[in-house]
């Protein structure tokens, strides 16, 4: 709320909510008083407003319902009217793992930066849009905004397609990570937190807040975590650089365990029978002729009890074109290696996509190891007939099958089914 002007002013506020398919389901009324020079970014009121059989959001079905605002003076004249989209839907862990409307959810991560090698970090809405197409085709459900929270417009994409948001702040002193145990320090760390939940608390989207990366183990870190909880107590934390007796991070100021880069030896460790969930936050780096083995960490991570997911570091090569260049008409792809220095040579090509944003071989890897159907030949009759076995959550039940022998369809049949 804002009034910038030297008296208090009385207002009231026409707030209807429309359903997915555009009917009137509630509607109330609100009036309140803005003091003088008020500025706030974020505030709340309590509003009365009685939804019946709710379309809840998920990932899988991003449903959302429309709020429409009518501000009035004192008087009832109309000042001012505007709109938002909004979802319905409950995050929770329980035990070590983690839930949406009260079902297991396995975030099928990347960490994904605002970057394009024309650009930079003016991304297009184009380029973004072509991000998430690419994801919600490829089995990815879950963006790690990393280190820093994407641009604003993303989040409404994120909520209308259905991605998983882990919402990370921008906060990094990775060369020097002492600040974060230096109490002058704590007005700019908090800050980052603020803005970003302040900003971002209305998309239904973000499921988890991230306090920032690497940045230390410092106590400021748990100014960060109360502010974050005090803003909003309806999602959990995050945060991966409170490594202090185990090796893994979050320990402390943190709702989740957090690890970055582990190998399988790790994983057979420390996934299972934990006291709250672990989240991989990076991992499978993806440089060059990578992710040979993405397979596996999904093996390990489906059948734990306590790793709530993984987001692959990243989705995209953060190489540029060069400006003399692109004034010849030339529109080549460059790394640090083009440039004298100082540099960290093609470090920052570590991506499942190349700068172009053109689909690769490692795309098709991790969608194949993210597929939410998975199949088994269960057994052979007498007659070598295959059966099948399917697990799924959130399917169609029944759902039509297709046999096929040497390559040609040779019957059909109605399958139940079964979720794991």
């Amino acid at each position: 709320m804002r009034n910038p002007s030297a008296e208090k002013q009385d207002k009231q506020l026409d707030v209807k909510v429309f359903d997915p398919k555009g009917k009137l389901v509630a509607k109330d009324m609100l009036q309140f008083t803005a003091d003088a020079y008020r500025d706030s970014t974020f505030s709340q009121y309590t509003l009365n407003l009685d939804l019946n059989n709710v379309a809840l959001w998920t990932a899988e079905t991003p449903q959302l319902y429309t709020v429409r605002f009518v501000q009035r003076n004192g008087n009832g004249a109309e000042e001012m009217a505007w709109s938002t989209k909004v979802g319905f839907r409950e995050v929770k862990l329980q035990g070590s793992l983690l839930y949406i409307n009260g079902k297991r959810v396995l975030l099928k991560g990347v960490n994904r930066q605002d970057t394009d090698p024309k650009l930079g970090r003016a991304v297009t809405n184009e380029t973004m849009l072509r991000d998430i197409l690419l994801m919600k085709q490829n089995n990815i459900n879950t963006i790690r905004t990393s280190h820093y929270p994407n641009n604003a417009r993303m989040y409404a994409m994120y909520d209308y397609y259905g991605l998983y948001t882990c919402d990370e702040a921008d906060l990094e002193d990775h060369a020097n990570q002492s600040i974060s145990d230096l109490k002058s320090w704590v007005p700019a760390f908090v800050d980052r937190i603020d803005r970003m939940v302040k900003r971002d608390f209305n998309h239904p989207s973000v499921i988890m807040w991230s306090l920032g990366n690497e940045g230390g183990n410092g106590e400021n870190f748990g100014d960060c975590y109360n502010h974050a909880v005090k803003l909003d107590n309806t999602r959990p934390v995050h945060y991966e650089g409170t490594r202090i007796h185990r090796p893994f991070g979050g320990e402390r100021f943190s709702d989740m365990y957090s690890k970055m880069y582990p190998d399988m030896n790790w994983m057979s460790q420390y996934t299972n029978n934990m006291d709250k969930p672990m989240f991989i936050c990076e991992y499978a780096h993806a440089m060059g002729n990578a992710m040979g083995n993405f397979g596996a960490y999904w093996d390990a991570i489906e059948a734990s009890n306590s790793c709530i997911g993984a987001a692959v570091w990243d989705w995209v090569d953060q190489s540029i074109y060069d400006p003399k260049e692109m004034k010849q008409g030339i529109y080549r792809l460059h790394t640090g290696y083009d440039y004298p220095g100082p540099h960290q040579g093609n470090f920052m090509s570590n991506g499942i996509l190349p700068g172009t944003r053109e689909e690769s071989a490692k795309l098709k890897e991790v969608k194949a190891a993210h597929q939410f159907v998975k199949f088994r030949l269960a057994n052979i009759d007498e007659q070598r007939t295959p059966r099948k076995w399917w697990c799924a959550t959130d399917m169609p039940s029944p759902i039509s099958t297709i046999s096929i022998s040497t390559g040609r369809p040779c019957a059909m049949d109605m399958c139940k089914v079964c979720a794991k």
